[in-house]
């Protein structure tokens, strides 16, 4: 192959359940594409492996491939798999739609997946390939061209150590790049405003310290400070210093360049957050009828009977637990709908319970899976009914586009509202059953689900213990005060007050235990979740991950935790 070829050719192990050689597989990776356009390129969430991400709809990534020998080829795509069909790429070749791919319907998300996009013929020759992202947050690993008509490809038919060496542009891609950063002390509760904060960097490529090129690098504080800056690499750490002059937090944005200022082939963007007097953070004032307000809501719960009705279903272990379809009338725009798992042949008032929610989004509600020993019981975030088809679905989600906070000029008439009282009402439903045993009682969720975990925490004094991850929206609005991003998905009014994490914290008196909030997280931005955090009054923990966004990061990441001195797990959810 010439120095325009960007494939390399390898053997795949195609058939499910057997090998065979395929003499003509072609990987193309996607972060070494001629042009990537606006995509950016970071690590895979899953594996560490490099990627290319869409923020929006309609970006293109492109490339001109020299194909070795005519044949008829079915083309792969591995993308970051979040289970809803809403992620997903067009694929062109020679300007020519063939197919579409990215997600693999299913809840064990995210995950790198194969998907089949088509089969096409090609000459002996030069072929330009285009990716076009159809959504937001698409992620694509690589495409993979197999000679003939191929099966589906297990993920372990890929080698563990395959690297494809490629070209672009008659660059020679050099390795594996990586950009550890961590703040010097602690990111959280170490640093005040008008004092030095120093980011650490180590730069590597296959593992060893880099010495060639530059680290170029830029900085955003909540203080609404911007600057940039490079450091030449010498094979020794870089260290970066700023200050933050109010409150907030400090954001490093990292990328490894060549000597003339050109990014690296297969490097990635690295972003690194650090805080300065979190307890200090603004926060807009509550509504002074903020408890008024939502005993209001209790009463309106109050009229609508605790009715549940359950079917037994098999579950997911029926030697060991019973499982039951149920649903559970409550006021507002839908009823209480969700998967219980009891053990079977559990005694009256004997056991702990947790009560799981969902995260943003809309999809099919599934079978929930037990918390050992105990109840389990986790419930749609919409009140869907439990058996829906992929096109109800997506009706649905085309209805309640962007439903997070829709009409808070009367928060009563919210999305939120009607959600919050489902919760209440799972609540009331778990604790009417007669195996639970009176005292033990989780509530658990991340992102959206952590949100309404607090919300049951701070309106449910029957709540014993509170464990989240990445809780949503909290202290919202201060993005009209110079705080960098704010929650995603929320457009802010005076109304959002009343659903407000950072609010209802303040009235949560049981553990709570924040498992991970991520330093580069702008879903759930740090500032917010640091708020929060410090409004909390109870036994509590909080844990954060260095370099991580959203979702859950590669292994291994750099964490801080921070705790009071009466914090405990409570026994019955140690495990």
């Amino acid at each position: 192959m010439d120095k325009k070829t960007l494939f390399s050719f390898f053997a795949a192990l195609l058939a499910a359940g057997c090998t065979c050689c395929q003499p003509s597989s072609y990987l193309i990776e996607a972060e070494e594409m001629d042009d990537l356009g606006a995509f950016e390129t970071h690590t895979g969430d899953c594996s560490g492996n490099a990627l290319i991400r869409a923020n929006e709809a309609g970006l293109f990534a492109r490339g001109t491939y020299d194909i070795p020998e005519e044949a008829d080829y079915t083309i792969f795509l591995r993308n970051l798999s979040f289970g809803d069909k809403l992620r997903t790429f067009d694929v062109y070749v020679d300007r020519k739609k063939v197919g579409s791919g990215g997600d693999t319907p299913g809840e064990t998300r995210p995950a790198l997946e194969w998907c089949k996009i088509a089969k096409v013929h090609l000459t002996k020759g030069e072929h330009q390939i285009i990716l076009q992202s159809t959504g937001p947050n698409a992620r694509c690993d690589a495409l993979l061209l197999v000679k003939g008509e191929a099966k589906p490809i297990p993920d372990d038919s890929m080698p563990e150590k395959f690297r494809p060496l490629t070209t672009k542009n008659g660059t020679k891609h050099l390795g594996e790049f990586k950009l550890n950063c961590a703040p010097e002390r602690a990111p959280f509760g170490a640093y005040h405003c008008n004092e030095p904060i120093v980011f650490v960097v180590h730069p590597t490529l296959d593992g060893k310290p880099l010495d060639k090129g530059q680290v170029i690098y830029s900085l955003i504080g909540d203080d609404g400070k911007k600057s940039e800056g490079s450091v030449k690499l010498d094979g020794k750490s870089v260290r970066v210093t700023t200050t933050l002059t109010k409150p907030g937090f400090v954001r490093l944005i990292l990328t490894i360049h060549d000597d003339d200022g050109k990014l690296y082939l297969g490097s990635e963007k690295y972003d690194s957050c650090v805080g300065a007097d979190e307890e200090k953070i603004f926060q807009i004032a509550e509504p002074e009828d903020f408890d008024a307000f939502w005993a209001k809501q209790k009463a309106r719960l109050a009229t609508v009977p605790l009715k549940p009705e359950l079917k037994e279903i098999e579950g997911k272990d029926p030697k060991n637990f019973r499982t039951f379809e149920v649903t559970v009338p409550c006021p507002g725009n839908a009823p209480v709908t969700g998967f219980l798992v009891v053990p079977r042949d559990a005694k009256a008032k004997t056991l702990p319970a947790t009560v799981a929610f969902q995260g943003y989004g809309v999809r099919t509600p599934t079978c929930a899976f037990p918390h050992e020993g105990g109840i389990y019981f986790e419930i749609n975030a919409h009140g869907m009914p439990l058996h829906q088809t992929r096109e109800s679905i997506k009706q649905l989600a085309e209805k309640l586009n962007r439903y997070a906070l829709d009409d808070t000029a009367d928060p009563q008439n919210a999305y939120f509202c009607s959600m919050a009282l489902r919760v209440l009402r799972a609540l009331e439903f778990v604790r009417s059953l007669p195996e639970w045993n009176g005292k033990d009682l989780m509530v658990y969720g991340g992102s959206q689900g952590g949100l309404q975990s607090l919300w049951a925490a701070a309106l449910d004094e029957k709540v014993s213990f509170c464990r989240v991850f990445v809780p949503w929206c909290c202290n919202l609005g201060t993005e009209k005060f110079g705080f960098m991003p704010k929650s995603w998905g929320v457009t802010y009014t005076a109304g959002a007050r009343y659903f407000d994490a950072a609010n209802f914290a303040k009235r949560i008196h049981c553990p709570v235990e924040i498992t991970r909030a991520g330093l580069t997280d702008f879903i759930c931005p740090p500032a917010g979740i640091a708020r929060m955090y410090h409004n909390l009054k109870c036994p509590k923990s909080i844990t954060w991950f260095v370099c991580n966004n959203h979702s859950n990061p590669p292994a291994p990441r750099p964490t801080f935790t921070t705790k009071t001195d009466d914090f405990k797990v409570p026994e019955a959810f140690a495990k």
